[in-house]
């Protein structure tokens, strides 16, 4: 029986270990084409050697989400190798913990770039491409922690707070447009 993901274009960030490499895998078996995404090569390639077969095509492409013109390049390498995109899993984060009171601000900085506008962007970017072919689906991976604080987690509940508000009203913004 044929799998709905079968023949779709699929960009997974933070593809190279994790919760990233899990779903890569899943939509691989599922007969997907892939874009791996994040900072390390090695583990990119080393996740696309693994689960490559005969009739797929994966792309890997080293970027560090957190960098404007490397979303960029990213997303002009979709658009040369594959014309557009089915399915964007904005995975790629990190976690942080440290009191509220104590914690640093540019460490707070850079887990908001990395949790909340990395997901935007790369979602600003997609949205073009899946309205062109009439529809696609955004996944954000977030955590429970952005719906309920955790002592000593508070930048990063805030964070996916954040990631999840965006997700809920992106839903509501993109219904009757094929994207989901």
């Amino acid at each position: 029986m044929p799998s709905d993901w079968a023949g779709k274009t699929v960009l997974v960030t933070g593809a190279s270990r994790g919760i990233g490499k899990a779903c890569a895998v899943l939509f691989a078996e599922q007969g997907a084409d892939l874009i791996l995404a994040s900072r390390s090569k090695a583990d990119l390639e080393s996740t696309a050697t693994s689960i490559a077969k005969e009739d797929q095509k994966v792309l890997v492409v080293p970027t560090d989400v957190t960098e404007p013109a490397q979303v960029n390049h990213l997303f002009q390498k979709i658009n040369e190798e594959f014309g557009g995109l089915d399915v964007l899993v904005n995975n790629a984060g990190r976690s942080m913990s440290g009191s509220v009171e104590e914690i640093d601000l540019e460490k707070i900085e850079f887990l908001f770039r990395l949790n909340f506008l990395a997901p935007l962007r790369c979602i600003q970017q997609a949205i073009p491409l899946m309205r062109e072919q009439g529809g696609g689906h955004i996944i954000n991976v977030s955590s429970i922690a952005g719906k309920r604080g955790v002592p000593f987690y508070g930048s990063y509940c805030a964070s996916k707070a954040a990631l999840n508000g965006l997700t809920e009203s992106l839903r509501v913004e993109l219904k009757n447009t094929g994207i989901k």
